[in-house]
């Protein structure tokens, strides 16, 4: 049996990168009282998940007395020898004195340790001259990860049914008209917001998302707000019918009339952010294993359903979803 002896770290990754890269048949953690408690079970249950690890361990230890630990973890790790099980330290995460145990009975007990690097996805066999290593000996069994994963890592959920649709950006023509509405809007950025505001207050469609506005009622009503700088906007929608999101523009200074492309364009252009994450989206997906656009977090793990009983939008309570503009992934290869 192959058995991998860590520290259980706050950071859940650095729990999980070796049984994400190897097959494990054992995990014992060692850690203290307040962790274990914060992180043991959903720890245990994304191992045996996720991993394939068949038994999940944990074990508390003193946070100050260093031979009180090394006593304790001797005993476990004997324990392991006396099964015959292979035994492997992995010093990924951790802190203080168990970290400092971890090297003084690597040594005593000839055991190797190892250690990765997360963000690159490097192993590093610290004692080589150790054998056999874990490279060495385990089966190499890199697991795939994707935002729904590594959202699990961290005890939470993915509520897809409040997902962004991200599917109009497989249409080129979309996706081109998306990336030059973004260079309008990184242009006047200082009134990008207010122009999208002003179509969902005084653009709104009739038939066949047409629209026809009575210049001097607008100006009347929009007269005392001084938010609505009338060169910049101006602009702004002769760029936008050059781009194609506003057809057939016209003004003959008494009326001005004009057709959103479509629906999708129209949506775009009332939500002032979703230019920014469309084009966020776009950006990083040609670079991440995974990216989404309106992920909705479920903090606790369970989606409850009904008003009220989950919290939305960047709120930090017991029941959280968290809505992010986007997210992505890229894992180490």
């Amino acid at each position: 049996m192959i058995v991998n002896i860590e520290f259980l770290d706050v950071e859940p990754i650095e729990n999980v990168i070796t049984c994400l890269n190897y097959k494990v048949d054992k995990v014992i953690f060692f850690g203290y009282e307040d962790v274990i408690a914060q992180k043991g079970q959903e720890t245990e249950l994304f191992l045996k998940k996720y991993c394939g690890v068949s038994t999940v361990e944990f074990y508390n230890l003193s946070k100050t007395n260093l031979d009180e630990i090394m006593g304790e973890m001797s005993l476990v790790i004997e324990k392991e020898q006396t099964l015959s099980n292979q035994v492997f330290f992995d010093v990924t995460g951790g802190e203080g004195l168990i970290l400092l145990a971890f090297g003084a009975l690597s040594r005593e007990k000839n055991l190797p340790m190892h250690m990765f690097d997360v963000e690159s996805g490097w192993l590093y066999e610290l004692n080589r001259e150790v054998k056999p290593t874990l490279s060495e000996t385990c089966v190499k069994d890199k697991k795939a990860m994707d935002i729904d994963t590594l959202i699990q890592i961290y005890g939470g959920i993915v509520n897809h049914s409040m997902h962004k649709d991200t599917k109009s950006l497989e249409d080129p023509d979309f996706a081109k008209l998306s990336a030059e509405l973004w260079n309008i809007c990184d242009k006047y950025k200082k009134t990008w917001n207010i122009f999208c505001e002003f179509l969902r207050e005084y653009c709104q469609p009739g038939y066949n998302l047409e629209v026809s506005m009575n210049l001097a009622e607008v100006n009347a009503e929009i007269s005392t707000k001084s938010k609505y700088k009338k060169s910049e906007m101006t602009n702004i929608f002769q760029e936008c019918a050059a781009a194609g999101a506003l057809e057939n523009l016209y003004s003959d200074g008494q009326t001005c009339t004009f057709r959103y492309k479509n629906g999708k364009v129209q949506d775009q252009l009332w939500d002032a952010g979703s230019v920014l994450e469309l084009h966020t989206y776009m950006e990083y997906s040609e670079v991440s294993d995974d990216c989404k656009v309106g992920v909705h977090i479920d903090w606790d793990g369970t989606i409850h359903g009904g008003w009220g009983r989950d919290t939305v939008n960047e709120t930090r309570k017991k029941n959280l979803t968290c809505s992010v503009d986007y997210f992505c992934i890229k894992y180490c290869r």
